[in-house]
């Protein structure tokens, strides 16, 4: 029987390369959906590089986006996180994916996130909280989702509300090398109050809620916090002193297993 079956090599199937549809609202800008869409793409771990990420209209309000394979068995994976996080993403950059709008960022929880957070990580009294709420978000990440990227910088002061986020470097061949983890109050994107790239990236370990204020808003309260203002030096610092750590340990592990790989064998002839 078995001689006579043909069979599929899913490792060598003719096609690199998936496509899923989406539907978004009427008022939502093409263009603006089709980045939003071939940015959650690109950062997919498990895809190709043969095809380039790419999403374009296909009427009805109707988004196909073309992503490449590492493998034809990995097409469910690559549907099911990019459906995932493009729910994520939708609501972050106030698009309506499936005509659904964004309805997480209330008064009220971003009240309890100025209080529980903001507050003992910025040292913030009642009136500054109250103040700052015109100008803060609150938005979520799904796991695996990359928040910030080496070479950005960061145009918010970011808090972590609530999940666990996971900071990496990259190293000299090409890999990434694990500096920490935060959770609960810490901040990340400090390197924006001097105008700096970040220097790691930053990935969410789980789902993730964010406290986002924007950036002239933190450097006023600054201004008038000299104290507060050294604490966020040491801390950018600091960093900075991890992800070089970091590279060094990778940078010494890299060479050790290059020297132990050339090392002659001491079995006998």
């Amino acid at each position: 029987v078995l001689a006579g079956t043909s069979f599929t090599n899913l490792s060598r199937l003719p096609t690199s390369h998936t496509t899923v549809t989406t539907t978004f609202a009427a008022t939502d800008s093409p263009d603006q959906v089709c980045a939003t869409l071939t940015r959650i793409a690109t950062n997919l771990p498990q895809r190709g590089d043969d095809v380039e990420p790419s999403t374009v209209p296909i009427g009805d309000h109707k988004y196909r986006t073309t992503i490449g394979l590492k493998s034809p068995g990995d097409d469910d994976a690559v549907q099911a996180t990019f459906l995932r996080w493009a729910w994520y993403a939708a609501r972050r950059d106030k698009l309506h994916l499936d005509g659904v709008a964004d309805d997480y960022s209330t008064p009220k929880r971003l009240e309890e996130a100025l209080d529980e957070v903001a507050a003992p990580a910025l040292r913030l009294y009642k009136g500054d909280q109250q103040a700052l709420m015109p100008y803060a978000r609150l938005i979520r990440y799904g796991t695996g989702e990359l928040i910030q990227a080496p070479g950005e910088v960061p145009k918010t002061m970011t808090i972590v509300v609530s999940g666990r986020v996971r900071l990496t470097v990259p190293t000299h061949d090409g890999s990434v090398a694990a500096v920490r983890s935060l959770d609960k109050g810490a901040l990340i994107g400090v390197a924006a109050f001097t105008h700096q790239a970040n220097l790691a990236y930053v990935h969410a370990v789980d789902e993730v809620t964010l406290l986002q204020i924007e950036h002239d808003e933190i450097q006023r309260l600054l201004t008038d916090r000299p104290q507060l203002s050294r604490e966020f030096g040491r801390l950018i610092d600091e960093r900075r002193s991890e992800a070089q750590t970091a590279r060094n340990a990778a940078k010494k592990a890299i060479r050790a297993k290059g020297i132990h790989a050339s090392a002659p064998s001491s079995g006998s002839s």
